[in-house]
């Protein structure tokens, strides 16, 4: 059931709860979360008489370690092909794998206490954007959000790239398992290594030119994933060949690579890029559009700069950075929510309890997320994460939202759904 002082609040909020709203607990509450669920308010004000060391208490929370999530956990324990080995994946259809991601992605939002960490789940996974319609994405995508994603969200980012580098989907996806130069007739394939320096690390003015990319692309020759068509044994697996590998010298933003690096090769160009002042820049105006605003004060991307460049990408250290600015902290009430995120705080402010079934992803669909998971937009460097302006939101779009939140409130959505029938099983 939604509570009914949620029920009035949706339909007719309070000045004092408008302004309760607006105060740094709710806002930081906001920013770091899918939503809250009733009582998150209360929970964090009581951290710290005072609202600023309340807030930075739930910061600190939401940033604690490596602890295992276990409310997010048992959300998703029914999904079994998620927890499947890399090669184990290729037994299923891949719809059900699509399905069983979605909802997992959906149930995560909705239920985990880590919710900064899922927020951060899915920011990456629009900055490191893959198409599973691609190949055998369709089934290594669930391990890739797992084993790359997952694993690195608020680690380093150095780490987190390597990662993508070297997933088996991202090397589907971007054509890394064709980037071969056996004889010096081949030419490598250019298309991740433009993919690695313009929207993964350095952003399009990010001081490279053609012949960096030309020079990358050679040092990532020689990987390759092994395919459903190709084997039948280690299916999924990353290989390296050196026959199929650059071995050259090669000059990368001004470094020397010396020949014979071999798959040594791919940590070198991968130090030099994540070293390099724009990767910092890069990463910082992404954070500060993803938490302030799509076009954010010079001054906090300086700070975060600075952060990113000191710590050597430590993404927590540069979260709090975010979290410690002037821009962040004034920041208030200037966003229109992303489909996924609209119906993830939905779910969580009024309480319901749902499955992720298709009663509600359904409305994804219908609010535009077709096949993708979380964005509408493929990843970019200008790439904005909320709609500014109301005005620029279609009718259609403002109707189906509309009307969402009334089924919602009204119980005519199926939060829950059966995965093996339609019976439809009551909210809360």
């Amino acid at each position: 059931m939604v509570p009914e002082d949620v029920e009035a609040l949706l339909r007719n909020p309070s000045p004092d709860d408008e302004r309760d709203r607006a105060d740094l607990v709710a806002h930081t509450i906001a920013r770091l979360s899918y939503g809250a669920r009733p009582g998150d308010y209360a929970r964090v004000g009581a951290l710290d008489p005072d609202p600023e060391l309340a807030a930075a208490r739930y910061v600190n929370e939401q940033l604690a370690g490596d602890r295992v999530d276990r409310a997010a956990e048992r959300a998703v324990r029914r999904l079994e092909a998620l927890s499947e080995p890399l090669g184990e994946l290729y037994e299923y259809q891949p719809d059900i794998l699509r399905q069983q991601l979605i909802a997992a992605t959906l149930l995560r939002a909705v239920y985990a206490e880590r919710q900064l960490f899922e927020v951060m789940v899915g920011f990456w996974s629009d900055h490191f954007n893959i198409d599973l319609s691609k190949g055998d994405c369709r089934w290594l995508l669930p391990a890739h959000d797992r084993d790359v994603i997952r694993a690195h969200a608020v680690g380093r980012f150095p780490a987190l790239l390597r990662a993508v580098v070297l997933s088996p989907a991202m090397l589907w996806y971007l054509d890394g398992r064709a980037n071969r130069r056996a004889s010096s007739d081949e030419k490598p394939n250019e298309n991740y290594a433009r993919e690695l320096l313009e929207l993964h690390a350095l952003g399009a003015n990010g001081g490279y030119d053609q012949a960096d990319v030309t020079e990358v692309a050679r040092a990532l020759s020689g990987w390759s994933v092994r395919s459903k068509v190709a084997s039948h044994f280690g299916i999924g697996a990353v290989e390296f060949t050196a026959a199929n590998h650059d071995d050259g010298e090669k000059q990368v933003l001004g470094h020397t690579l010396s020949p014979g690096g071999g798959r040594q090769d791919v940590q070198n160009v991968l130090d030099i890029v994540t070293a390099h002042p724009s990767c910092a820049h890069f990463i910082a105006t992404k954070l500060c559009r993803r938490f302030i605003d799509d076009d954010p004060p010079l001054a906090a991307v300086c700070a975060v700069t600075s952060t990113f460049s000191a710590t050597r990408g430590d993404i927590a250290a540069c979260l709090r950075t975010v979290f410690a600015t002037d821009a962040f902290r004034n920041a208030r009430a200037s966003r229109l929510k992303r489909p996924f995120h609209f119906v993830a705080s939905a779910l969580r402010v009024t309480g319901a309890s749902t499955d992720g079934g298709p009663g509600v992803t359904q409305w994804l669909e219908r609010m535009g997320h077709r096949r993708c998971i979380r964005s509408c937009c493929p990843h970019s460097p200008h790439q904005r994460f909320s709609v500014p302006d109301l005005g620029l939101v279609s009718c259609d779009t403002r109707s189906r939202r509309r009307t969402s939140t009334e089924r919602l409130v009204h119980r005519k959505i199926r939060a829950r759904s059966s995965w093996s029938s339609s019976a439809e099983a009551p909210m809360g």
